[in-house]
């Protein structure tokens, strides 16, 4: 955390001021504005090809567009170099300083000439490299708006990405009114049927979207494997983010990590997840201010204004050409700040850490064996839920691939800001990466955004069991040996299951018919979790009544405490059950229940209460049956 920020004595701060600068503190370049430039004019831009080494690369004005968006122009300019014209616009290169000289300036490439703004714009599939550029005074009112940076010292100063990482790894050792229609993504996890892994041997290059349309160059972010990416790529691409298989850590041969720093045309690094492995976007540094805010992008990240994500220090591996769009390969060095400003023209750091994060911790056991992972990600309400389950993905093919007929076991616990906690212990059969997306996102997603107040991850546990064969029944068949039965007699059913291998068996359940159950025709519904689940919310429309966070977090724990390896037994009965709100009346005098049910009592719900038993079975259960039997008034009836 940062100390509070206090007023300095005028002499103080003259002292203060002087000392940044002599450190080598950079003044704020001299700019050209959109005014000023011309057709044909020439200058170079600054990036990282490779390494850490900042190169120039020669430019020319092909034309200015003003009114490009309200109020907004943009330079196009195109690249002329042998590098560029080969590779066309690189995605990383989002922010590069492009530079002009004016008229009677010596032309020497990489020196002299005046800021105009960021590389920043493309066309998919555009042959030749025409680049649209941010003009720098549509950037620099973001900075005001960031606010000056905050005293020396506070932060985390030149923390490296390898200490978080180590701070990661040392958790393990210290541990032995919200509609249903918000809830449908948990609803949607609890489907019947197993999904089929996917596997790819290709490297993970998305297709853009079509050559005709102006877009900002997408950040290029480094997920570990093709399904980690195939499964974080429909969140990172509609974020305006470009998924590539690779890794943000470990530098390139021959650099250092004391040798980098957040200058003009150097990597800009936006970690997102660091630990056993590395998730970061990178882009490209514009310009600094004396006080050490950092100007980049020359776009949006994700162009919500104030943020809070890490920064840091990078270096290039390599330039891959594309036909499609060329993109670095770059790796994180060290954090040196917070993105604290993120709007359409550009995004903009300052130093400490204002950025939280929460540790992610997944052992992953196959047969005798158990490999452990630790990481720390980021804080952020649409990317954490997607992270978490992306770090648990590749956490389970770290070593080797699912086998294409398998069985997971997850268990651990989800734990928010407040002392929240939401405990897991769920079976999934011939699971796949989306399995797991499917199964930790969506408690996530509802608790970082939901009407009240958002709930921030504190910390996810998960211990994940992966089994080599299908435990997996289908409910093929219902019946009970006593179809007519008086109250108060106990009813008996059997369930058919066929396994997976063909195998047929008989689960028995059992339930008590209440003493004072009028007679009549009654169905019982036999199922596995995911139509027992969907009966639950079906007929207690209560539930859906959700006034407080806490009153959601409880509806997600009712769900997940479905046991999907389990055979349930339900029935509904006649009798309507009153509720006001979300909570449930259920000895509320007749009198009582007769006024709540009142038409002007819009808080009081109607629903059916029920009887219910369950079974747990060896794998999990799919399919419903319904057996029908008859309650008469009496036993001797």
């Amino acid at each position: 955390m940062l100390r509070p920020s206090f007023r300095l004595p005028p002499l103080v701060g003259l002292l203060l001021a002087t000392a940044l600068l002599a450190a080598g503190a950079r003044a704020q370049q001299p700019a050209m504005g959109v005014e000023q430039i011309e057709r044909g004019m020439r200058g170079y831009g600054l990036s990282v090809f490779e390494g850490g080494t900042i190169e120039p690369f020669p430019v020319r004005v092909v034309s200015v567009m003003h009114r490009f968006g309200p109020k907004r122009a943009v330079i196009w300019i195109r690249c002329t170099g042998d590098r560029m014209r080969r590779n066309g616009p690189v995605s990383g290169m989002s922010g590069s300083p492009i530079y002009l000289w004016p008229k009677g300036q010596e032309k020497s490439l990489g020196k002299g000439g005046r800021l105009v703004g960021a590389f920043a714009y493309g066309y998919p599939f555009s042959k030749g490299a025409y680049v649209g550029v941010q003009p720098i005074a549509q950037m620099r009112p973001v900075a005001e708006r960031a606010g000056p940076a905050r005293t020396a010292g506070a932060g985390t100063g030149g923390r490296a990405v390898e200490a978080l990482a180590a701070r990661a790894r040392s958790r393990l050792s210290r541990r032995g009114v919200f509609r249903l229609d918000a809830l449908a993504q948990i609803e949607a996890t609890w489907s019947d049927g197993a999904a089929p892994e996917q596997e790819h041997a290709e490297a993970a290059v998305p297709a853009p979207r079509g050559g005709g349309r102006v877009e900002p160059m997408r950040l290029p972010v480094t997920v570990p494997d093709r399904s980690t990416a195939d499964l974080l790529a429909p969140v990172l691409e509609r974020m305006g983010l470009r998924p590539l298989t690779g890794s943000a850590g470990g530098l390139p041969p021959g650099v250092e990590a004391d040798s980098l720093a957040l200058e003009p045309g150097a990597v800009m690094s936006v970690p997102l997840a660091f630990g056993d492995l590395d998730v970061a976007a990178a882009g490209t540094v514009t310009d600094t201010l004396p006080d050490g805010r950092v100007m980049g992008f020359g776009h949006a990240m994700f162009g919500q204004g104030t943020t809070a994500l890490p920064v840091a220090t990078g270096a290039v591996h390599t330039v891959i050409p594309s036909l499609a769009s060329s993109f670095k390969l770059s790796s994180t060095a060290e954090v040196k700040g917070t993105l604290v400003q993120d709007e359409t023209t550009a995004v903009v750091s300052r130093p400490g850490r204002d950025f939280e994060t929460a540790p992610v911790s997944v052992a992953v056991r196959r047969g005798d064996e158990t490999a452990s992972y630790a990481y720390e990600v980021v804080e952020h309400p649409q990317l954490t839920p997607a992270l978490a389950a992306g770090l648990a993905n590749a956490s389970v093919r770290a070593q080797r691939r699912l086998p294409p007929e398998n069985t997971m076991r997850i268990r651990g616990a989800m734990r928010f800001e407040g002392g929240r906690s939401l405990a897991l212990d769920t079976t999934v059969a011939g699971a796949s990466g989306m399995s797991l997306m499917a199964e930790l996102a969506p408690p996530m997603m509802l608790l970082e955004r939901n009407p009240f107040r958002s709930v921030s991850l504190a910390e996810l546990e998960l211990e994940i069991t992966v089994e080599s064969r299908m435990r997996m029944a289908t409910l093929v068949g219902a019946s009970t040996h006593r179809s007519r039965l008086a109250p108060g007699e106990t009813v008996a059913v059997d369930a058919m299951l066929k396994s997976y291998d063909g195998r047929r068996h008989r689960q028995r359940l059992e339930l008590e018919l209440p003493e004072n159950l009028p007679p009549g025709e009654y169905g019982i519904l036999v199922s596995g979790a995911a139509r027992y689940v969907r009966t639950l919310l079906g007929s207690r429309p209560h539930l859906q009544q959700i006034e407080t966070v806490d009153q959601l977090l409880d509806l997600i724990r009712r769900i997940y405490r479905a046991p999907r390896d389990a055979v349930f037994a339900v029935l509904l009965l006649p009798e309507k059950g009153v509720a006001l709100g979300p909570r449930a009346l259920p000895d509320l005098p007749s009198s009582h229940r007769a006024m709540l049910r009142r038409p002007n009592r819009s808080r009081a719900t109607l629903f059916r209460p029920w009887l219910e038993t369950r079974k747990p079975h060896d794998g999990v259960v799919t399919g419903h049956r319904t057996v029908q039997i008859r309650v008469r008034e009496s036993p001797s009836e």
